[in-house]
């Protein structure tokens, strides 16, 4: 992620910084979040289709001043030539009003970018190649209204640079025509004819660029140097060729463009912001999800001068673009409908989907999200932070979520407290749903006490493999049998580039509850069966020099330098390259465990419960339901489904295979005589070892789902009480405190927490 790129630290010593006292934090959230709640942006749809009906790829298109600029590409077989045309679509209008072909003709040049100026000049990044495309030169190019090139500059070495891996990332042009191209972590600069006037060398990498609504453009960055974690936005002084101004405390966001009440609208994946350079100050506009757009799908913003806002949106899944055009209206003019708000860590794109999708179906409920984790700011406490403040919500009932995103809580400890509902009599009525259409097992994974909390959408699994020569053929053993296995072996690594926390977490991945019972508070780190995992921990490196030695894992395995493989397995297919791996059969042995059972680990995902506090558990109930039912295999779907039916309609799927065949219908073959499966299988590749996938086998099918069936769900992992064992811990390691006085802290310390959080 970008946010963890390194600060512009070079910049910022040769720049003016917006003082604190100029520049405050973010606006006051209680306004901004009751001006939110009093008006909503209502999206209104626009179907564009280009001047001879065809339909437009929203790819490098761009709205500016009322118009969608695109380019459209064509070929003429018979005359071998081609066209790339820029369109000027209005939307008042809705109709193409201008065309114009830029390359005439020339087969072996194309547009990368463009930016049409105020006096509808069009500027072009263009790369041409010669006739077997082994090289090319990169162009910019002025056109004036009518399409008529009235300049070319070669501009390939300025942005080679001596670089092999050249390009740019961006090209803007400002109130002066002045041209800007971003790339290689540098900013290029060339006047108004195309001559070049200078390079900005950069020491971060920028997150984005745009002209400001006083025709200046600016470059947008994370200050990795900042305490909150947040992005800044910095003038790019084109006449003295370095970075001018730093304004702080901007919002994150993949589009950043020219505002018209503020000086810049921003939006990300979730929310839509706008920025002020006076103040220093943002305020989010609205999230996606309450105008019932995703915001994974949209490719850019505009703000028009009539206060409307355009977005290009461009659907994954079935490749339709589509113009929505934003309006602010109050929402007390809105049809009424029951809020239903989910609580979550992270609005991750497949609830935005499903969100989206009940919205819009729904003339009863609308369904909003609750992200307690802030996007424009991060800090080593935010993640502690974002989970006291959700835990908190959801026992004190006052500001607690409809619907809980169980992924983002320690599900046992809550569960304890009675605090979510039993979907089970919910089950029941169900017209669409049945219990018995789901894996036991995985229901299993979310029943406490009787009570059903949750239904998964879909489960992977996770387990540990190695040698069946060493292991047997029987999954399961405890950590006595894995300690002894280690100590049999002690030229090998356990695990590749395992260290102490690393076997640490696998040792107790599997083994919380034989620890903490959250049932009655108890806690037992101070046994010998902790103490032991410890003591065993220690023996391993403190770190991994992986420069060391450059084989891969599988290399290493087939050496006998390496022993097990802890393996996520989500597909059928996934079991495949360990046998090639080992270069022997293999067992999933499956995690250490205090009673030697079968250790493969199920994880669920989408999950979500009705919290006990719900103002509408019918509501809640409608969305999850709607989202259970959601048609299987789509883009944000992964791993297995947690329905038998969907289940077994996959393995038909992968096991009924058909191969490719000539025009007389014979198979062909490949290099080693087998035949070749339509569609490919893919492969898997280290550098020094490849794996080719082949069409999944009945066998195979029977191996996974006898993980399936015999995997279970470890115990909830709470992240303060993994912090508090890592950090007490580590003067056990360093030969500093005896394993006694290391386990009764950790005992008394997770104790004290345990009650706190009873």
């Amino acid at each position: 992620m970008k946010r963890y790129r390194r600060a512009m630290a070079l910049i910022l010593s040769a720049v003016m910084i917006c003082s604190l006292a100029a520049c405050g934090g973010k606006e006051d959230t209680q306004k901004q979040e009751a001006e939110a709640k009093e008006y909503t942006y209502v999206a209104e749809y626009m179907d564009v289709a280009g001047k001879e009906g065809e339909s437009v790829n929203f790819y490098r298109s761009q709205v500016q001043n009322g118009f969608l600029y695109y380019t459209s590409y064509s070929y003429d077989e018979a005359s071998d030539t081609s066209s790339e045309n820029l369109c000027e679509y209005s939307l008042d209008e809705k109709k193409v009003v201008r065309e114009l072909d830029l390359i005439g003709g020339q087969t072996n040049r194309n547009i990368n970018d463009y930016r049409v100026s105020g006096d509808g000049s069009i500027y072009t990044l263009e790369y041409a190649y010669n006739e077997d495309y082994s090289d090319q030169k990169i162009l910019l190019c002025i056109y004036d209204t009518q399409g008529n090139r009235t300049a070319e500059q070669d501009i390939t070495d300025t942005i080679n640079d001596g670089s092999e891996y050249a390009y740019v990332e961006q090209m803007l042009v400002d109130g002066e025509n002045r041209i800007y191209l971003c790339g290689n972590q540098k900013i290029f600069l060339f006047d108004g004819d195309g001559q070049a006037r200078g390079i900005i060398s950069l020491d971060t990498w920028m997150n984005g660029m745009s002209v400001g609504s006083d025709g200046k453009v600016y470059g947008c960055y994370y200050d990795q140097s900042s305490q909150d974690g947040s992005y800044c936005l910095a003038e790019i002084d084109f006449d003295g060729r370095k970075m001018g101004t730093v304004y702080n405390h901007f919002p994150s966001g993949n589009n950043v463009t020219p505002g018209t009440e503020k000086d810049f609208l921003i939006s990300s994946s979730s929310s839509v912001y706008r920025y002020d350079l006076n103040t220093c100050t943002y305020e989010k506009l609205f999230d996606w999800l309450d105008s019932d757009i995703n915001g994974t799908y949209v490719e850019s913003v505009s703000a028009m001068e009539d206060g409307r806002i355009a977005v290009l949106i461009q659907d994954w899944e079935t490749n339709d673009n589509s113009i929505a055009l934003l309006t602010r209206k109050r929402t007390a003019d809105l049809p009424k409908k029951s809020t239903i708000t989910i609580g979550t860590l992270g609005i991750s794109q497949d609830l935005q989907a499903a969100a989206v999708k009940f919205n819009k179906q729904s003339d009863t409920y609308r369904v909003t999200v609750k992200n307690y984790m802030d996007e424009n700011s991060w800090s080593e406490d935010s993640y502690k932070n974002a989970i006291t403040g959700m835990n908190n919500d959801i026992t004190s009932g006052s500001n607690c979520p409809d619907i809980i995103d169980l992924s983002s809580v320690n599900v046992e400890q809550l569960s304890a407290k009675g605090v979510f509902e039993d979907l089970t009599p919910y089950l029941e009525k169900s017209a669409v749903l049945d219990k018995e259409d789901y894996l036991e097992n995985v229901l299993d994974s979310y029943t406490f006490d009787g009570k059903l909390i949750g239904i998964p959408y879909s489960f992977y699994i996770i387990t540990v493999v190695g040698k069946t020569s060493d292991l047997g053929a029987e999954p399961g053993w405890s950590l006595e049998e894995m300690m002894a296995y280690s100590e049999a072996h002690p030229g090998a690594a356990l695990f590749d580039g395992a260290v102490k926390n690393t076997i640490l977490y696998y040792c107790l991945a599997y083994n919380q509850d034989q620890f903490i019972d959250y049932s009655t508070g108890t806690c037992k780190y101070d046994s010998r069966e902790f103490k032991d995992i410890l003591t065993f921990a220690a023996g391993f490196p403190d770190e991994y020099d992986w420069q060391a030695d450059d084989r891969s894992t599988p290399l290493k395995m087939q050496a006998g330098e390496v022993l097990l493989d802890a393996v996520s397995i989500d597909d059928f297919e996934s079991i495949q390259p360990y046998e090639a791996m080992f270069n022997e059969p293999v067992t999933f042995i499956g995690f250490p465990n205090s009673d030697g059972s079968n250790g493969c680990m199920l994880n669920a995902s989408g999950a979500y419960a009705i919290s006990s506090k719900a103002k509408n558990k019918e509501g809640a109930w409608a969305f999850i339901e709607s989202y259970l039912n959601r048609e299987a295999g789509g883009m944000f779907s992964w791993g297995f489904s947690s329905r038998k039916s969907v289940l077994e309609a996959k393995i038909e799927e992968v096991t009924n295979v058909t191969y490719l065949t000539d025009e007389k219908g014979e198979l062909i073959l490949d290099e080693d005589g087998n035949p070749i499966p339509e569609g490919g299988s893919g492969g898997i590749g280290y550098g020094d070892w490849e794996f080719d996938y082949h069409p999944v086998t009945r066998e195979e099918v029977d191996i996974v789902m006898g993980l399936i069936e015999g995997a279970k769900p470890a115990a909830s992992m709470d992240n303060e009480i993994m912090t508090i064992i890592l950090e007490e811990t580590e003067p056990f390691f360093r030969g500093q405190k005896t394993v006694d006085d290391v386990a009764g802290i950790i005992q008394s310390r997770i104790q004290l927490y345990v009650n706190e959080n009873q």
